[in-house]
């Protein structure tokens, strides 16, 4: 297991933010190493180079962030990026399982917006 930057794209295939997750290398062919998300859609596992400045000792980008996530539950605020990969305020609306090619991962469902029960819109 390693920390390394994932990359995720816009809704129109154009290349959207990046940020630091946890990765498992499935494969190594020299300096060529496969990773693979566990707690990312499979869309985002890709070959790496060893020396890659965007991988990093496990845990030591991620743990502070991953023990976060875990607190997250329906309804709260959190900052969010929206199609545009613009940051905004955001509010949980669901989480759940969503399973993919044999992978389960956790997601959530985000308003991308500040929700009040009791507001006028």
């Amino acid at each position: 297991m390693v920390d390394a930057l994932v990359h995720h794209s816009d809704k129109t295939g154009s290349r959207g933010g990046s940020g630091w997750s946890q990765a498992k290398i499935t494969k190594a062919d020299g300096d060529t190493l496969y990773l693979e998300y566990p707690t990312e859609l499979s869309e985002v596992d890709r070959f790496v180079d060893r020396w890659s400045v965007e991988l990093a000792p496990f845990e030591s980008r991620t743990k502070d962030t991953w023990e976060w996530k875990k607190t997250i539950k329906v309804d709260d605020q959190v900052d969010a990026q929206d199609d545009a990969c613009k940051w905004v305020k955001a509010t949980i609306i669901a989480i759940e399982d969503t399973e993919q090619q044999g992978r389960t991962v956790l997601t959530a469902l985000v308003g991308m917006r500040v929700y009040c029960k009791n507001g006028q819109r």
